[in-house]
């Protein structure tokens, strides 16, 4: 049957309303896809839907200029290729606070920042309330990116698991966990720098066109090790609460490294002589939900550069000895990721994650999210009762997804778990 209205017209609201798998581009042509349309310090906030103007009370999209849909979601991915400049995806965006004249939203953001030697890649999260905000980075991947190229990039979340996938979608770069946001709205964020260089005009809008609501993704390369860092910062965006690690920025010459990877860190910090600074101690890191305790559990991932130090993870785990904190070296089973999770709960009273939650984020394998999904939906819907399915869009078909991946992985019990958190 042919979806056509009188005069054979075909309108938006006949049309399709997918949330998975689904271009920004058709949710933007259907009417449904929301931008900010003015700054955030101003009053009152505009987006633009459907061709008209709304008010957004809670100023939701914040300090970023976002694209995306207004409705709130527990898990999701998205992914999209942009230019390394001021991009960033966020997730669970919920209500913010204003601060010095702007406006900043809790959420999760995956971003990059390619004047950063060698931590290129980068996952924070930002808390607001009243009167200010808190800005913690969850993980960066020891990496150099540069502005000579066009990065396919996405950012997933599922349950308490956050992951950066760069370059490649079958396998995260950084995988963190955290149980502070547990909802909310998922957009492109976009911020366009000051500047008179006509030369720096990207089409920041187009970024945000060419994204895709995608279902979370699951495959995370193994931990090497857990390591216990100081933490340090302010809190500020500029200055972020983070693991203090130790550094070794050196000058790096043309010749100690391939094409692509000068082109890569000619955006870096320069040296004395007036050559690209990198960090060749940079460890790839994502925080083990870290309650600004004093210190940070960090799990610690393979793959970075090869002109960096072979032993980095070896000297890092030495600074932390030096300091009497907490080196668990890999590689993880169930057994040792169970003795583990009593271990940091001893002294860490405010973490929430299970067993099952540290295994996943640990051991990387598949069947292994299913549990900490169904770990996760019972602790917030039915313990905690932070998530209110009836506000979620779309819950049940989440909720059915997680529920087919656990019969393909024979988790029975989970099965029954997952059931049982949609009669809620």
């Amino acid at each position: 049957m042919p979806l056509t209205g009188e005069g054979g017209t075909v309108y938006r609201s006949q049309l399709e309303f997918p949330t998975v798998d689904v271009s920004f581009t058709y949710l933007d042509m259907i009417g449904k896809l929301a931008f900010q349309v003015n700054y955030p310090y101003s009053n009152p906030v505009y987006i633009m839907r459907n061709g008209d103007l709304e008010t957004i009370s809670d100023r939701i999209f914040g300090h970023w200029i976002n694209a995306g849909l207004p409705e709130n979601f527990t898990d999701k991915a998205i992914s999209t290729c942009w230019f390394p400049y001021k991009g960033q995806i966020n997730a669970r965006i919920t209500g913010s606070y204003k601060q010095n004249g702007y406006y900043y939203p809790s959420q999760y953001g995956n971003n990059m920042d390619i004047s950063a030697a060698t931590a290129d890649n980068i996952l924070q999260k930002v808390i607001s309330y009243t009167g200010g905000s808190t800005t913690t980075t969850l993980g960066t991947e020891a990496v150099d990116l540069g502005d000579w190229f066009n990065y396919a990039w996405k950012f997933s979340v599922s349950g308490s698991n956050l992951k950066s996938f760069r370059e490649t979608f079958n396998t995260a770069k950084i995988s963190s966990t955290d149980t502070t946001l547990t909802s909310g709205y998922f957009a492109i964020g976009t911020r366009i720098a000051r500047t008179s260089n006509p030369t720096d005009a990207r089409c920041y809008d187009v970024m945000g066109l060419r994204a895709w609501y995608k279902a979370p993704s699951s495959a995370i390369v193994p931990s090497i090790a857990v390591i216990e860092f100081p933490a340090t910062g302010s809190g500020t965006l500029e200055d972020p609460i983070r693991p203090s690690m130790v550094e070794n920025l050196v000058e790096i010459s043309q010749s100690q490294v391939t094409h692509e990877e000068w082109l890569a860190i000619q955006c870096n910090p320069k040296g004395p002589d007036g050559l690209p600074l990198v960090n060749s101690l940079a460890v790839t890191w994502g925080a083990i939900d870290y309650k600004n305790e004093p210190t940070m559990l960090c799990a610690i991932y393979e793959g970075s550069p090869s002109y960096l130090e072979p032993n980095r993870i070896s000297k890092q785990a030495d600074y932390v000895r030096s300091k009497g904190l907490t080196v668990e070296s890999g590689p993880f089973n169930i057994d040792k990721t169970r003795n583990l999770h009593k271990k940091f709960r001893k002294n860490r009273k405010e973490m929430l994650i299970t067993e099952n939650e540290l295994a996943y984020q640990l051991i990387g394998d598949e069947s292994l999210e299913v549990s900490s999904i169904a770990d996760f939906y019972e602790r917030e819907v039915a313990d905690l009762k932070r998530i209110d399915p009836s506000k979620i869009i779309d819950f049940d078909a989440t909720i059915n997804r997680w529920i087919v991946k656990a019969k393909q992985h024979g988790k029975d019990d989970d099965v029954t778990r997952l059931e049982n958190i949609k009669k809620k």
